[in-house]
């Protein structure tokens, strides 16, 4: 019964680890430097509409620098005036490649340079082998002490 239970216990862990580990998707932090257009005085609090955008291409960056956005798809248009940072968190494993414009009142840029890389495939996690000739066996998985105990007991 106690073999029974220990091993119900890690089972219910395996899949807990395993699903939170599988939920976790690829996600890339951009940055960048303002438009000297993108300022206190053409973007005041009131008044002005001043935004960002950020385009991204699932391929590799272009070799001649784009004049528009053509070919890329926008992935943020509302991103505040005075942000430096974007995080883009729905990015498929592949190529990808960036740029961002700036629009004020209703004007928007050209794109900026590209920025761009590879996003690798995440690997399997949570490997482990459940049952060798009658002991139950867990590599690469830990444990809380509380849970430790209860199956060494």
């Amino acid at each position: 019964m106690k073999n029974v239970l220990r091993f119900a216990v890690l089972a219910v862990l395996c899949l807990l680890y395993t699903g939170a580990s599988h939920a976790q998707g690829h996600q890339s932090v951009l940055t960048w430097v303002l438009s000297v257009d993108d300022n206190p005085t053409n973007c005041p609090t009131t008044g002005s509409t001043c935004d960002q955008a950020m385009y991204r291409m699932n391929n590799v960056c272009p070799a001649v620098q784009p004049t528009t956005t053509a070919g890329f798809n926008l992935v943020s248009a509302t991103i505040a005036p005075t942000a430096t940072t974007f995080t883009d968190t729905s990015i498929p494993p592949g190529a990808v490649c960036y740029v961002a414009t700036f629009t004020l009142n209703g004007q928007e840029s050209g794109p900026s340079n590209t920025a761009g890389g590879i996003i690798k495939p995440k690997p399997p996690t949570g490997l482990g082998v459940t049952q060798i000739a009658g002991m139950i066996q867990i590599w690469n998985l830990p444990l809380p002490r509380q849970i430790t105990s209860i199956l060494n007991s």
